[in-house]
């Protein structure tokens, strides 16, 4: 049976500690999951904020800064696992894309800037790229009971469980597939 870690915005950042991912990996480890999935939003990536960029509160970001604390990160994450191998799936989320974007304004850049500078490959990371998920799929736990619904019989994959879940059709966010997924599947 797979079980999964879903960590959500994690934000990497050089004001914080990197010692939760240390803990992250080790609870991993300790419940033996099969999958890791960080669903974005990895490294805040301070240094490229179009928020309070040329603002007294900004002096100090460095590029470089996130990249070495990013790193660190993914080393204590692997340094919790330990011998675990778990599959890791990286969802990259609108803070890594920071990189994308800042290129984009500034194309004197290209090929100075990368999102592989974060390095997720080498740490054992699968990558999917910003937007290209268009799925939204999530858990309910409640009183110690797990949502869970079976497929029709007509469809794919008949009869097979599956934790609720859906495309997102095109005029919709990802909050309004979810409630309505979670809606009629309850």
């Amino acid at each position: 049976m797979a079980t999964h870690l879903v960590i959500g915005d994690p934000h990497c950042t050089p004001k914080a500690s990197n010692d939760r991912f240390l803990w992250a990996g080790r609870v991993a480890a300790d419940y033996k999951v099969s999958h890791v999935i960080c669903m974005g939003d990895f490294c805040s990536m301070d240094s490229l904020s179009s928020y309070d960029r040329a603002k007294k509160s900004f002096e100090g970001r460095r590029y470089q800064k996130d990249m070495e604390h990013s790193h660190e990160a993914l080393s204590l994450f692997n340094k919790g696992l330990g011998k675990h191998k778990p599959r890791k799936i990286m969802l990259h989320g609108n803070h890594e894309d920071r990189i994308d974007r800042f290129v984009d304004e500034n194309p004197e850049l290209d090929g100075t800037l990368k999102i592989s500078d974060l390095k997720f490959r080498q740490y054992g990371w699968q990558e999917i790229p910003y937007k290209q998920i268009k799925v939204v799929a999530g858990l309910i736990l409640q009183n110690d009971k797990l949502l869970i619904c079976q497929r029709p019989n007509f469809k794919d994959h008949p009869l097979k469980w599956e934790f609720p879940g859906g495309k997102i059709k095109n005029d919709e966010t990802n909050e309004e597939t979810g409630i309505h997924i979670f809606l009629f599947s309850q």
